[in-house]
């Protein structure tokens, strides 16, 4: 049998890490931090459920969190990081952002 027949949901995983995701859609920086530290520790199942709750805290986060499930159900664990990193925002310490 042809190979789509076999694996009918590859091309799930096949979007490209760098697809546009917009502002908007991008969850706070303290979630972005949360979702940072999983993916750097190789925690696909516990960043799989930290995406499925920010989806749920927000419809907005959903293209955004989409991705990052394709990619934790893929094990894809560098392109995982390198997408969070990519979209996430340094938090500031609040003494310079009073100070700013």
């Amino acid at each position: 049998p042809p190979r789509s027949t076999l694996f009918p949901y590859t091309t799930l995983f096949r979007s490209p890490v760098s697809e546009r995701i917009e502002p908007s859609g991008m969850p706070d920086p303290e979630h972005m931090e949360a979702l940072r530290v999983l993916a750097k520790a190789g925690n696909m199942r516990a960043i799989r459920k930290k995406a499925e709750e920010l989806a749920v805290l927000n419809p907005r986060y959903r293209s955004f969190t989409d991705r990052i499930i394709q990619l934790s159900i893929g094990y894809e664990s560098k392109a995982l990081l390198r997408l969070v990193e990519k979209h996430a925002q340094p938090i500031e310490p609040m003494e310079q952002v009073a100070n700013s």
